[in-house]
C-alpha cells in the first residue's frame, strides 16, 4: 500500500514527464534534492565519532579511514536513496561488524600465510551491532522531510505559484 508521500511523489514525477523539456531542469533538480538529503548520513555513518560508539577505539580508527559511505539517487517516478558502506582498501567483513562480531588476528606474523595465524572474535561489550542500520533507522523520517520539501518546491514551480 503506497503512502500519501509515495502517491504525491508519484504524481509529481508524472506531472513532470508531461512538463517535457522545460520539466527536464526541475526533474534533475528534484533528484539532486534527494540525494543531497541523504549526505550528512554517509557522513555521520564513515566519521571516528559515530564509529567510537560500536568499536573498540583504535579500530574505529582504522576503520573510518578506510570505509567509503556513500549516497546515491536513482529514479524520479519511484525514487529511492541508497546509502553503501564499502572497504576502500583491505577486505573488511563489514557485515560481521554490522552483526557485533570484529574478527582480528592474535598477533600477525611475517612470512606466514593469513590463514595460519591465530584469529580472536571480539563481541559485546567492546563491540556493538548494527552501526551501520541504526543511524539509517533514525535518519529516515528527517531525508523523508527534506524530500518532501523538494517535492513541494518542484510542484509550486510546475503549477506556476
Amino acid at each position: 500500500m503506497a503512502t500519501s508521500g509515495q502517491r504525491q511523489l508519484y504524481e509529481l514525477s508524472r506531472r513532470l514527464l508531461d512538463a517535457g523539456t522545460e520539466g527536464q531542469g526541475l526533474r534533475r533538480q528534484l533528484s539532486k534534492a534527494v540525494g543531497e538529503a541523504a549526505k550528512p548520513l554517509a557522513a555521520e555513518i564513515g566519521s571516528v565519532p559515530h564509529l567510537d560508539i560500536y568499536l573498540p577505539n583504535r579500530y574505529a580508527g582504522v576503520l573510518a579511514d578506510d570505509l567509503s559511505v556513500t549516497a546515491s539517487q536513482r529514479g524520479t517516478v519511484n525514487p529511492a536513496v541508497t546509502i553503501r558502506a564499502r572497504p576502500r582498501v583491505r577486505r573488511r567483513q563489514l557485515l560481521f561488524i554490522e552483526a557485533g562480531f570484529l574478527r582480528h588476528p592474535v598477533f600477525a606474523r611475517d612470512g606466514v600465510p593469513r590463514r595460519r595465524w591465530t584469529w580472536r572474535t571480539q563481541t559485546a561489550p567492546s563491540v556493538h551491532p548494527r552501526f551501520f542500520f541504526e543511524p539509517c533507522e533514525r535518519a529516515v523520517p528527517d531525508i523523508r522531510d527534506k524530500v518532501i520539501a523538494a517535492m513541494h518546491d518542484i510542484g509550486q514551480k510546475i503549477t506556476g505559484g
